[in-house]
């Protein structure tokens, strides 16, 4: 299952504390807030730089829409492209969207959403409908001014209407091949041998047998899949049992018997049949047993004549009772721990709930696969909202490693949502957030690229910084080096004062694709998934309450930001732990890989010590 170390938001602010910082002291133009020096402001988004690579965000979660007729930052008679609807963050139904806006100050006479002109009437004004599929749809309004380029970017989420309390089917699936049952077999072989089997066998006497001792030689497991079943071969080398004993015998009323019996090898071979239950558990029954003492010798001390067949089979009877319950008792229990299906992992200090209910088994020759549905939860509901639409698939597992375990995009999308809806990046930077910064948040810092908005504010007041994403990010599996992709679109950030409100708003939209070194840990056992990230980021100024701004050093400031992030999120590691069974193991020749088409990521490695 996966754990994730605690990354608190403490650490996430205090990074970007440290990113805004640095960034804006980067700046050409230095900070003033001197009414006589007019800070350069650039028109609409002209000279606005293509997205760049380095910033991550992992969720995103809902504020009020954002409807599209904000200022755009432009100086007087500067051209300015304006989307009236939708709202950012709107959430609409069917398999188009209507766009519509007006271009002011220019001569341009269409602009394009996704690709497709739309006409610009004498007014300025457009309108139109764009084809949209389910999901996140993120819309690009664009046009081309005299070499100024205006751009808008918003997302719309169409036809989000699955319940996110809803398990994801085929979320994961997991096989064990036929090699992995080899080693498992051999682990819980090493762990049976490491046990006292006498408690085991005084349950099994009564209360008028004591087993005085119950000692064998090496225990050998095997464990062998087939169609519908696996064969299980216990073999026990050199068994001795001896039990002291008062029984009521005829004409002899109580007496005190103790006897022993003794046998080169015992076998025992069973039929598992592993299936999975109404509520979604697994259980792993023994469809047929049959037990082979070999040469047994019996020691009777005691006993008259008569009885002696009888004391023999109770001699037989425990040994065999022992041994099969030592294959349910212990090694049925080593293959499969219940409690594993249900986990929490905690995400910024929110805890998130992960149950997996088991809803097919396949067993085959070459191994066991386990498909499981997926139910995801948060405690506490901030944002409600269906979630988007799964976009399905079916794995392709693979039996040539011990162990292969996919998650579909469609889980990282579930994941996200439920960290969306509890509320978790609702994060805010400010004056009592005790974040420490290199140098001090003020307004005075952020003069240059907040330019007339920032006319009138005290310089000394602190700055404030909130984080609004507006809809939940999703989650696609991609061909490549870095096969999941995980897309945020209008993700807010609010700067602020204690005395002036909100300065402005910047809508952010990422693409981060990542990639996962995979370190397992030698004691443990668990694989550490070191994320790779390469971040596309793009800013568009949504409000401007305060008036223009310098659109072109703001986005470069905050794109700076979040190129500072992946690095720290990098440092967090994934936990990806065999932890399901209760024997020790460790993975090793770990890889990431993705199915071709893309809807499932896979970890396959190799079951060691």
């Amino acid at each position: 299952m996966l754990a994730l170390q605690r990354l608190t938001p403490r650490r996430l602010l205090r990074l970007a504390a440290l990113a805004l910082a640095v960034t804006a002291c980067a700046q050409a133009t230095p900070p003033t807030l001197d009414d006589s020096s007019e800070p350069e402001v650039l028109s609409g988004v002209a000279g606005r730089k293509p997205p760049t690579s380095g910033g991550a965000s992992m969720p995103s979660d809902p504020g009020p829409a954002l409807g599209g007729a904000q200022p755009s930052g432009a100086p007087a008679g500067g051209p300015r492209l304006i989307v009236d609807s939708p709202a950012r963050g709107a959430r609409v139904e069917g398999g188009s969207v209507r766009v519509s806006g007006r271009l002011e100050g220019s001569a341009a006479r269409a602009v394009t959403v996704q690709g497709q002109a739309l006409p610009v009437g004498p007014n300025g004004a457009f309108s139109g409908d764009v084809p949209a599929t389910a999901g996140l749809n993120v819309l690009v309004t664009a046009t081309d001014d005299g070499g100024v380029h205006l751009e808008d970017r918003r997302g719309v989420l169409v036809s989000a209407d699955a319940d996110p309390a809803a398990p994801l089917e085929h979320g994961a699936v997991i096989k064990v091949g036929a090699g992995g049952f080899a080693r498992i077999a051999e682990l819980v072989a090493q762990t049976l041998n490491g046990l006292d089997l006498t408690s085991l066998a005084n349950a099994n006497a009564g209360g008028d047998i004591r087993v005085r001792q119950f000692s064998h030689g090496p225990i050998g497991l095997t464990l062998n899949p087939e169609e519908g079943r696996v064969d299980a071969i216990l073999g026990v080398v050199g068994l001795n049992v001896a039990i002291d004993a008062n029984v009521d015998l005829p004409i002899f009323g109580r007496t005190d018997v103790s006897g022993s019996m003794s046998t080169n090898a015992v076998v025992l071979i069973a039929n598992l049949v592993v299936q999975a239950t109404p509520e979604g558990s697994l259980t792993i029954d023994i469809a047929n047993s049959a037990i082979d003492l070999g040469d047994m010798r019996f020691s009777v001390d005691g006993v008259p004549d008569f009885v002696l067949d009888w004391f023999r089979g109770v001699l037989k009877d425990l040994a065999e009772d022992t041994i099969k319950d030592a294959l349910n008792g212990l090694v049925l229990p080593a293959l499969f721990d219940p409690a594993s299906l249900q986990r929490t992992i905690d995400v910024l200090g929110h805890p998130v709930g992960v149950g997996l209910l088991m809803s097919r088994v396949e067993m085959r020759k070459d191994g066991l696969e386990l498909w499981t549905d997926v139910r995801t939860e948060a405690e506490d509901i901030v944002h409600p909202g269906a979630a988007v639409r799964p976009l399905g698939g079916i794995p392709n597992m693979q039996a040539q490693s011990h162990l292969d375990i996919a998650a579909s995009g469609d889980l990282v999308t579930r994941l996200l949502h439920t960290v969306w809806a509890a509320g978790v990046l609702d994060l805010s930077l400010d004056e009592n957030s005790g974040i420490e910064s290199p140098i001090p948040l003020t307004a005075a810092l952020l003069a240059a690229p907040l330019g007339a908005a920032a006319e009138g504010v005290d310089r000394n007041q602190p700055l404030r910084i909130g984080l609004r994403p507006l809809v939940p990010p999703v989650a696609r599996v991609e061909a490549g080096d870095k096969p999941l992709v995980i897309e945020a679109a209008d993700l807010l950030l609010d700067l602020s004062t204690p005395n002036d409100g909100t300065l402005v708003t910047v809508a952010l939209h990422l693409v981060a694709k990542l990639s996962f070194a995979i370190a397992p840990d030698p004691m443990t056992g668990a694989l550490g998934l070191q994320p790779e990230i390469a971040v596309e980021a793009h800013a568009d100024v949504a409000e401007t309450p305060r008036g223009p701004v310098n659109e072109a050093q703001l986005e470069t400031l905050l794109q700076g930001m979040m190129g500072a992030i992946p690095g720290f999120i990098a440092d967090q590691t994934f936990a990806f732990g065999p932890d399901a069974l209760s024997v020790p193991l460790t993975l090793t020749d770990a890889r990431l890989e993705a199915d071709n088409p893309g809807a499932y990521l896979h970890v396959r490695a190799n079951l060691g010590h």
